[in-house]
């Protein structure tokens, strides 16, 4: 059995409010969404997998890790053909990166409230890789390009999901849909 285009909407309806939401609010404290559980945990996960590593390094991996995992799961949806969980894997990560871009524009000044998972004291991650690496100044101009890419990931990933929603119709009512998706195939 294929899968619904129909069930997928609800989906798209989402991805357009938290990504107008997380993309044009005015504070991280209203960037949150319903991801940012699950986002907090892949993040304090990757400095946990890699406390091993230099300092640096560790703190770098839990931003890094929140960002990527997404897109691990898009290649993963991908290889198996399944378009349309591609596309919320690529949103998702987009919707990571405007996140990180709050955290990475507060290095300097500090001034959001940070969580420790394992209690201790809790650290900034950008204020200590800027900080090191000597570019605590330009914090606010890393969030930016961070944030744009995140924007672009975020209207990308609507985008396409849109398309192969679109194609996945054309394929419903017998009509081959144009483009690159005409071939479309998706599996379950």
């Amino acid at each position: 059995m294929r899968p619904s285009w129909q069930l997928r909407i609800p989906m798209v309806l989402i991805m357009l409010w938290i990504g107008y939401r997380v993309g044009f609010s005015r504070t991280s404290g209203q960037a949150h969404s319903v991801f940012s559980g699950i986002d907090l945990g892949i993040h304090e996960l990757g400095h946990v997998v890699t406390c091993w590593l230099p300092n640096l390094l560790c703190a770098l991996a839990g931003t890094v890790a929140q960002c990527v995992a997404p897109l691990i799961a898009a290649f993963s949806f991908f290889r198996k053909g399944i378009l349309f969980e591609t596309c919320f894997c690529i949103w998702w990560s987009g919707e990571n990166m405007i996140c990180s871009s709050y955290y990475i524009a507060d290095a300097k000044s500090m001034d959001l409230p940070l969580v420790t998972p394992f209690g201790g004291e809790a650290h900034h991650d950008w204020n200590y890789i800027l900080r090191t690496v000597g570019l605590l100044r330009w914090d606010t101009t890393l969030a930016f390009f961070v944030r744009a890419g995140g924007t672009l990931l975020v209207l990308g990933g609507i985008a396409a999901g849109i398309a192969v929603l679109w194609a996945m119709r054309e394929r419903d009512l017998g009509r081959r849909p144009p483009g690159p998706l005409g071939g479309l195939t998706e599996r379950e």
